[in-house]
């Protein structure tokens, strides 16, 4: 393990999450739609703090998922792909840190009105604790922020 991250060859539900990461990244190219280019880096910003976050831990899930947001990101005329870089390199750096203070991995929670939902993560062999639960609101927040200041820059760009 190098800061956390496992090297090894992701597993086959891995793959259908890149697949589908593979599929939004192409979809504004066949709609050349304003509101697709902006809804689908949306998506992929909601999808770095869900439960998805988990596989980070695979060096090479991590690589390929940097890789599909860059290449989103450099293939378009426009900044909303930005967005979904911006998380992703917050959340590896969050990511980080956790691992660095707890010698181990971080499992992101569910959020729902009663609180938060404590899941057990296969790939960790363990259950999620309230440690875990403060950090994605962490997260969660210094992405809302992130999101803030992102949407706030495009209405004053006038991009929006």
């Amino acid at each position: 393990m190098i800061l956390g991250y496992k090297i090894s060859i992701p597993k086959w539900d891995d793959y259908l999450i890149l697949f589908a990461l593979f599929g939004l990244v192409i979809i504004p190219d066949f709609f050349n739609n304003y509101y697709v280019e902006f809804i689908i880096p949306m998506i992929i910003w909601y999808a770095t703090f869900s439960p998805i976050g988990v596989r980070f831990y695979n060096f090479w899930f991590t690589l390929i998922w940097g890789i599909l947001c860059w290449i989103s990101y450099l293939k378009t005329n426009n900044m909303f792909p930005l967005l979904p870089l911006l998380v992703f390199v917050a959340y590896q750096i969050m990511r980080i840190i956790y691992w660095s203070n707890y010698n181990r991995e971080f499992i992101p929670v569910l959020f729902h009105y009663r609180g938060f939902e404590l899941r057990f993560s296969k790939s960790q062999n363990r259950k999620a604790d309230k440690i875990d639960g403060y950090f994605s609101l962490i997260c969660f927040t210094i992405g809302m922020i992130i999101f803030g200041i992102y949407i706030y820059w495009l209405k004053n760009n006038e991009l929006i």
